[in-house]
């Protein structure tokens, strides 16, 4: 008869692991000498539960329980016991690289790894610019990314979000390294170029997407060709991000090894039907065209001319286009784009920048580290106000949300702006399909 999943032997390296790791996570354990303590204790833990620790690490695990601070004295004494009762299985980790239960040496990811979008393997990236090898940095990047420099950039790092350091300091500054190796690389990796399999793939847009899937297609041996209605390739990277935060060099440089693979890039070409692309010889096609289009306000008077989009104006300026707001801009949202909008406007002649956002700073789903920057560059930020319209004059209506302690109270205000810049979102244009 089949055990029940309550009868499974249990690890008690895990079952410890597990027990101080929660500890380690709690808000209960705030002092910094316990929390050194136990990250002390998590580490060996960790190692034998890995296969990867010696007898005399299993010796010093003892005397860390024993020596744990009196707040830790009943998890240092649960940890004794389980060295004591189940010490034959503890030494199986080490010696012979078993798990009695079967629960360890399971392949893992580390947290880092598992929060990239991109599944970069972070440690192995690391570790590898820790000891000077950047070009090997480089070549783990190139693996998961044909943009390792642009991300380096301006990745919002979910990386750093998880990284087990934080636990108890500030976590690896993990998104600049990938800069790093990029750039003190001696040689640039070679990528290897399967034998061509005759196949034949559109890509419509020359954004992130679209690059990175032409990156892969044409390492397969598949002939790729991107069709882009912009001037140049890049998308959302080029007309959507300032220069400041990513140049156009940098950009350029990484496209340039993309196409050294082979790939096709045709810029200043719309493309109006999917249907008629494949029919000119396509095997298979691939959309990328992303969400280039400013959502408007949804408001009433959302479409006076004062009201701009972000991406708009974004795009305008990484046109080339001296676009000049203010002297008062009122930015709606708390998005990255609202962000560089806020920045980007104080570039164009501002010199009252306001961000409106319906919720509060904690809230915004802005890179935390953007926001920082934009405040201490003088943008303020307004909190819990929502708009509900625009009117002639260059005057727009903001409602108290319902969020706010004062909402029951605080009547609607009118506040007169220069330009409206609307960042809450972007649409695609699907006209193509």
């Amino acid at each position: 008869m089949a055990k029940n999943e309550s009868e499974k032997p249990l690890c008690p390296v895990i079952e410890q692991l597990t027990a101080f790791r929660a500890r380690i996570h709690s808000q209960a354990c705030a002092d910094p000498s316990a929390r050194r303590a136990l990250a002390a204790v998590t580490r060996i833990i960790t190692e034998i539960s890995l296969g990867r620790a010696s007898e005399s690490q299993f010796a010093r695990l003892g005397q860390l329980a024993l020596a744990l601070p009196d707040s830790e004295r009943e998890l240092g004494a649960a940890l004794q016991a389980s060295l004591d009762a189940a010490r034959d299985q503890w030494l199986s980790h080490i010696t012979g690289s078993h798990c009695p239960a079967g629960v360890c040496f399971e392949p893992r990811i580390a947290p880092c790894q598992s929060a990239c979008p991109a599944h970069i393997d972070i440690p192995s990236m690391m570790a590898l610019v820790g000891h000077g090898r950047y070009s090997d940095s480089l070549d783990v990047l190139l693996k998961d990314t044909p943009l390792p420099d642009s991300c380096g950039l301006i990745c919002p790092a979910p990386c750093e979000s998880a990284c087990v350091q934080k636990t108890t300091c500030q976590p690896v500054f993990i998104r600049p390294m990938k800069s790093v190796a990029s750039r003190l690389r001696s040689v640039y990796p070679a990528r290897k170029v399967a034998p061509s399999t005759g196949k034949k793939v559109a890509v419509v847009g020359a954004g992130p997407a679209g690059v990175t899937a032409a990156y892969y297609l044409a390492q397969r041996g598949h002939h790729v060709e991107i069709f882009d209605e912009r001037a140049h390739p890049g998308g959302i990277m080029r007309y959507g991000i300032p220069n400041y935060r990513l140049p156009a060099s940098c950009l350029n440089d990484e496209i340039d090894k993309v196409k050294a693979l082979g790939v096709v890039i045709h810029t200043n070409h719309a493309i109006r039907s999917v249907v008629a692309l494949r029919n000119q010889g396509f095997d298979a096609v691939f959309l990328a065209f992303g969400l280039q289009y400013s959502r408007r306000l949804g408001v009433p008077g959302d479409d006076l001319p004062f009201v701009l989009g972000g991406m708009d104006l974004l795009s305008t300026v990484r046109n080339g286009q001296d676009m000049k707001v203010g002297p008062h801009v009122i930015v709606i949202g708390g998005g990255n784009v609202a962000i560089d909008a806020a920045m980007t406007s104080f570039r164009q002649g501002a010199e009252k920048v306001q961000i409106w956002y319906r919720r509060t700073r904690r809230e915004m789903p802005a890179n935390p580290h953007e926001v920082e920057m934009a405040l201490a560059e003088g943008v303020e930020l307004v909190e819990r106000w929502a708009p509900s319209q625009v009117m002639a004059g260059n005057q727009i209506e903001f409602t108290r949300m319902k969020t706010a302690p004062d909402a029951a109270t605080t009547k609607p205000v009118t506040v007169r702006a220069d330009h409206i810049i609307a960042c809450i979102g972007q649409d695609a244009d699907l006209s193509l399909l």
